[in-house]
């Protein structure tokens, strides 16, 4: 079995108890960051899967997941931030709908000097052909001109929509941070800290420092 086929989280109604956006930082920050991501960014609670929790799915913590990772290791590197993350797995399983960006409206003028995309394991098959283009529209949509662009992998290898990224990716000329090899290591996952599989095969603490540290590495290259 592949290891994201043990994700058997669904898509689909990840915030249903929880709002979609979420800020930390300092509001008059010079510097904005918009991080768009899905159950791995932030995961409402859902007691049907045993997830009491409105954090990174499966950190122990809101500060040990890697978005709150992630804003720690700017500010302690100096940098004045405002950090706006939007759950996005609506957008992962409904990408083909005509009206779908409009929902994105704020996070465009929200106006992002840097924009993270952690997304993508939430893509039902049946789409997979038509997501290079949906990712290219979304892009275009949420971004400002001259915004820096971090561009992660699936946390599990998933074919297709990977390669996608990449290619994405290389037509920009940006690197992309990968993190499928995070996704082999049990280690890096929060396997008996949960009785749901779906829960427990998402990353743990370790893995979301990994993922955190990967995505500020790439924050800092040139």
């Amino acid at each position: 079995m592949k290891e994201i086929e043990k994700n058997t989280v669904a898509g689909k109604g990840q915030m249903v108890n929880s709002s979609e956006v979420s800020f930390l930082g300092n509001p008059s920050a010079k510097t904005r960051i918009l991080v768009v991501g899905n159950s791995i960014t932030r995961h409402g609670p859902l007691a049907e899967i045993g997830w009491e929790r409105d954090w990174g799915m499966a950190a122990s913590a809101p500060e040990k997941d890697y978005v709150h990772r992630l804003y720690q290791m700017l500010t302690e590197s100096g940098k004045d931030v405002l950090m706006r993350i939007r759950q996005c797995a609506f957008w992962e399983i409904n990408f083909l709908n005509e009206d779908i960006l409009s929902n994105y409206n704020e996070e465009r003028d929200f106006g992002a000097d840097i924009i993270v995309f952690r997304l993508g394991e939430n893509v039902p098959k049946e789409n997979f052909p038509y997501f290079a283009d949906a990712l290219e529209k979304f892009i275009n949509y949420i971004r400002k001109e001259n915004a820096k662009l971090v561009l992660t992998t699936c946390f599990w290898y998933n074919s297709g929509i990977d390669d996608d990224i990449r290619a994405y990716a290389k037509k920009l000329g940006v690197s992309v941070t990968e993190l499928g090899d995070l996704g082999d290591d049990a280690e890096m996952k929060a396997i008996g800290l949960f009785w749901h599989v779906g829960v427990a095969n998402h990353p743990g603490d370790k893995g979301m420092e990994k993922i955190a540290e990967r995505v500020f590495n790439a924050m800092n290259k040139d």
